[in-house]
């Protein structure tokens, strides 16, 4: 089966864009065509198309019944699917974020089997999201706009039945047996043992560049007011805006029209304040500057909105795509004209051979910009033959927010605040029985060393925001 669109009736109602788009597919594809949305009227209203056989997601009952109410063309009716059932649900970073699972949740447990028990007993058709959990690997995570960014972390495991290293769980064994009652006995087969995780010692990572260095930033992009990431042609990543003071300037800074994503202010290299649009009510970050002095923002994109509100059956404001700064930056009453701008998508982390030696030579205190720091790591012992052995799940305990780089793989964010406390660090990244190299950006630095380590088993917990205690 090919879906059209996924979940378009909670976006719009262009019935010629979707018919359009099902006329493509017929002619790449022979095999069933559905569309999958919400099980409420104005969702499926806004997604069918004719011809095409309409699935829900979400709780199965209720689903079933409005579709079966609300979808009355005889060519869209058929098998009852539903197309997206969900094992819990994602997590966003935050410290009052706590990790979503079944584990320990008998009730939840019970109502997914009731669920399997309704639709296969019925004959009916059901599609687990997630079945196999994933990861956001590099800055890939998505957002929902909620009048704030929630922000997705960068495990997208989902509570899976196979969770994001491709083990099964207590959840897979349960979910299995309520199947197999539907199916021929014998005919689901054993899954394979758990391969245990890699194991890796606490190892210590220096300090080699920082992120404001010429070298690292490159060439820069002269403006009289900020442009967006997207006039930059950078998707991800970072970008740093840096505006030499030539007028005495007072007052509460506003980054454009708002901050997007998260803003951290430094003046002459001391950071004075984060504004962070996690949060519902941003902190404010107040200056008192003299010329001379150099104002440097650097916005960090938190994710790609792929989703955002819907109240009272209005839509809120859409969370339109733009990254960086939107609009003037003012402190108080004005307008901050004339910046030299910086696109960091940081593809790959800058080399060791491009970083000055006295770039290399850091002083790091609390307030500190940016720091790459490095190291090397073995994992001794592994199959090299089967990666699954050398998987491991990967901690940088005393950073506070950034990403990881394992032999120029990009693992995705870490962040102090939770609840993801460990990325999954895949045994094809790891050379078994040699010098693997790592490279973290660690955003908020605070000491001249950081320690990292692999281990067995995820770490989920939730800690204060040092940025908004």
């Amino acid at each position: 089966m090919v879906q059209v669109e996924n979940e378009y009736g909670s976006y719009g109602t262009d019935h010629g864009y979707t018919r359009a788009l099902r006329d493509v597919l017929r002619g790449v594809f022979e095999v069933p065509l559905y569309t999958n949305d919400g099980g409420v009227e104005w969702t499926l209203a806004g997604g069918e198309v004719p011809g095409v056989l309409a699935a829900i997601d979400g709780d199965p009952r209720s689903g079933f019944a409005a579709r079966d109410r609300y979808i009355t063309d005889q060519s869209e009716l058929g098998p009852l699917l539903d197309g997206e059932y969900y094992t819990t649900g994602p997590d966003f970073w935050g410290s009052a974020n706590t990790h979503t699972t079944a584990v320990g949740n008998p009730s939840l447990i019970r109502q997914y089997v009731e669920d399997l028990d309704f639709v296969l007993g019925a004959g009916s058709s059901i599609s687990l999201y997630m079945f196999h959990g994933g990861s956001n690997f590099g800055f890939s995570n998505g957002a929902i706009w909620k009048n704030y960014t929630a922000a997705f972390i960068t495990s997208y495991d989902y509570g899976a039945p196979l969770d994001e290293s491709g083990r099964t769980t207590e959840l897979y064994d349960v979910l299995r047996d309520a199947i197999a009652k539907y199916v021929p006995e014998g005919s689901i087969p054993e899954p394979p043992a758990n391969v245990p995780l890699a194991e890796i010692q606490n190892f210590t990572l220096t300090p080699v560049g920082a992120l404001f260095d010429v070298d690292i930033l490159g060439e820069k992009t002269a403006r009289e007011a900020p442009v967006t990431m997207e006039e930059l042609d950078q998707a991800y990543g970072l970008v740093l805006y840096e505006h030499m003071v030539t007028t005495t300037l007072q007052g509460v800074l506003q980054p454009g029209d708002r901050a997007r994503d998260r803003v951290i202010v430094y003046v002459n290299g001391t950071k004075k304040g984060v504004i962070d649009s996690t949060y519902a009510k941003p902190a404010e970050v107040s200056l008192s500057l003299q010329p001379g002095d150099v104002l440097r923002l650097l916005v960090e994109n938190l994710g790609r909105v792929d989703y955002w509100s819907r109240e009272s059956g209005t839509f809120i404001a859409l969370e339109d795509p733009y990254k960086g700064i939107v609009g003037n930056v003012t402190v108080g009453s004005q307008v901050v004209s004339g910046w030299d701008i910086y696109s960091l998508p940081l593809d790959a982390p800058p080399a060791s051979q491009e970083i000055r030696p006295e770039s290399k030579a850091l002083a790091i205190a609390a307030e500190s910009p940016p720091v790459f720091f490095s190291g090397t790591f073995r994992v001794d012992g592994g199959n090299a033959s089967d990666p699954m052995t050398l998987d491991t799940f990967l901690s940088v305990p005393d950073g506070v927010k950034g990403n990881v780089w394992v032999n120029g793989f990009n693992l995705g964010r870490y962040w102090i605040v939770g609840p993801q406390q460990s990325l999954y660090l895949p045994g094809t990244v790891i050379k078994a029985d040699e010098e693997n190299e790592i490279v973290v950006l660690e955003l908020e630095p605070n000491a001249d060393s950081l320690t990292a380590f692999g281990a067995a088993e995820r770490t989920w917990a939730n800690h204060p925001d040092p940025d908004y205690p």
